[in-house]
């Protein structure tokens, strides 16, 4: 049985294809949403050509990812790239270096679907370098 799609989980990247590499496993294996149910699209704004073709190869044969290359680069126009080619009714925008928990993805889509809101966000706990500085 084919579903639709409901949420593209779009993320945007600059020279940081090591953060995708570990961000992407985590998000088509570790769901708790049935994977018919959300797409990814990545919009590559690199300026590094070979790493980004790269990048590119490796991961283009996985259906549910779509990679577009998004010139010049900024976040704004990544975003808005992404957002272009979503065929979705909603959409998620991750940074390309964060690690979502299973979960995430389903709450997101289960609070537009059951409150109707205009924008969803959650918690972000930061992965600290060295120790968190004193001031925060």
């Amino acid at each position: 049985m084919h579903t639709e799609a409901l949420i593209t989980v779009a993320i945007c990247t600059y020279n940081r294809h090591e953060h995708l590499k570990k961000l992407l496993p985590l998000l088509l294996s570790s769901q708790t949403l049935s994977g018919d149910l959300y797409r990814i699209i990545i919009v590559d704004n690199s300026d590094e050509k070979q790493a980004r073709e790269s990048f590119s190869r490796e991961f283009s044969e996985l259906s549910s990812v779509s990679i577009i290359e998004s010139s010049p680069p900024g976040l704004s126009r990544a975003r808005n790239a992404a957002l272009e080619a979503c065929a979705t009714r909603y959409i998620a925008y991750p940074d390309d270096d964060a690690s979502p928990k299973p979960e995430w993805l389903s709450a997101i889509l289960r609070a537009y679907t059951t409150h109707d809101p205009a924008v969803v966000a959650g918690p972000i706990y930061p992965i600290w370098p060295r120790a968190q500085p004193d001031w925060l």
